[in-house]
């Protein structure tokens, strides 16, 4: 497709890969950006491992962080009924009740009294008033502490029955390898997640996005992402979330974006992507966005799901940036989306096309009044 704005006619190209398909990491893709001598990528990408003989990346500061987004669960019924006392405080007792049953064995003269059906069940075969000094001093010393501890047992578990917990939260990778959970992660994107040495082995290979998470298994997903994710998994029943962010991060990664061999724009580019992450306007950008994208991704081929959208970016650009909706689209759409466009040949959103062609007419004409407009389609290019 060609349009002009001002002096520059720009190519957009359109690839027709899968969506599984989509990144520079796959052949679909690749092959696309390599055939039609694509000069400049607009979508970034997080680089794991050096890249200094890659001519064709474009290394930026701004560091893109992974993190897991851990499953929280409710408890069954027997962890239910084993949670209001510590295991330390069942092994005492368990311990004690053993010992104390090991001494009547051996004893068997001095007692008159199961242990365990007297302490527990309270079922007494001869009063302890007419017992033995062993008999009497051990059983009334196990039914004082048997007294109290079930006390508070009762206690706890009526408040675990009103306000039923879930499992534990896994802040570390220690806590994740005690849980047993593994990892879902699609290794075209996540690769470096299967050479960690310590959740190395928990990772399974998976294409499920984070918008339909099974609730069982920990994704891979970017912290921006992860915390705009996290409400569309609220469950009401408990009062929170049924995933966590994992407080450990995974790793911290530069972003970088896929270039033309020595594209002669690359300096330019450059300087003004780190322009705009020095000011902040790509953080600002991002967390809203990240909104548009959950949005956009389970709208389930919903026109109104696209409408919101489009109307979300406009009021977003004149109440948050006081930049028109049109440079906007331009800039933030391009990294995050690579333009409106590239929604029309997803087959998740068939009617977006009016929008992108709406959204170029009226950028053309806007460029067309302002000189910003112009020097800002020489900088920035869409493919």
């Amino acid at each position: 497709m060609f349009f002009t704005t001002g002096l520059k006619v720009v190519l957009q190209s359109f690839h027709n890969c899968p969506a599984n398909q989509s990144g520079v990491y796959d052949p679909c893709y690749y092959e696309h950006l390599m055939i039609n001598n694509i000069d400049m990528d607009c979508m970034h990408y997080k680089l794991t491992t050096s890249v200094t003989k890659h001519f064709h990346f474009l290394v930026s500061n701004w560091i893109l962080v992974d993190v897991l987004l851990v499953p929280r669960s409710q408890l069954e019924i027997v962890e239910l009924f084993m949670l209001p006392l510590h295991w330390t405080v069942w092994l005492l007792i368990v311990t004690l009740l053993v010992a104390a049953e090991s001494i009547t064995k051996l004893r068997p003269t001095q007692f008159c009294n199961d242990p365990i059906l007297l302490v527990v069940c309270g079922f007494e075969r001869r009063s302890l008033h007419r017992a033995k000094l062993l008999e009497k001093t051990m059983l009334v010393s196990l039914i004082i502490l048997m007294f109290f501890t079930m006390r508070a047992y009762e206690t706890k578990l009526l408040s675990v029955m009103v306000n039923k917990p879930s499992t534990g939260m896994i802040r570390t990778e220690q806590d994740l390898l005690a849980s047993g959970i593994k990892i879902k992660s699609n290794l075209l994107e996540h690769s470096n997640v299967v050479n960690d040495a310590v959740l190395g082995g928990l990772v399974v290979n998976s294409t499920e996005t984070i918008f339909n998470m099974d609730m069982i298994h920990a994704h891979v997903v970017e912290r921006e992402m992860a915390e705009y994710v996290l409400p569309m998994y609220y469950d009401h029943t408990t009062g929170m979330p049924r995933y966590s962010i994992m407080d450990q991060p995974l790793g911290y990664y530069p972003r970088a974006f896929m270039t033309s061999l020595r594209n002669p724009l690359k300096d330019v580019f450059a300087h003004t992507l780190n322009v705009f992450i020095e000011c902040g306007l790509i953080g600002l950008w991002s967390k809203p966005f990240c909104v548009i994208s959950s949005c956009f991704a389970t709208s389930n081929e919903s026109p109104d799901a696209v409408e919101f959208i489009v109307s979300t970016i406009e009021a977003l650009s004149v109440q948050q940036t006081g930049v028109p909706s049109y440079i906007v689209y331009d800039l933030a759409l391009g990294d995050r989306f690579a333009g409106l466009n590239l929604h029309r040949n997803c087959p998740r959103c068939p009617s977006a096309g009016k929008y992108g062609s709406s959204w170029q007419d009226s950028s053309s004409q806007y460029k067309q009044q302002h000189p910003f407009g112009q020097s800002t389609s020489k900088t920035i290019h869409f493919y």
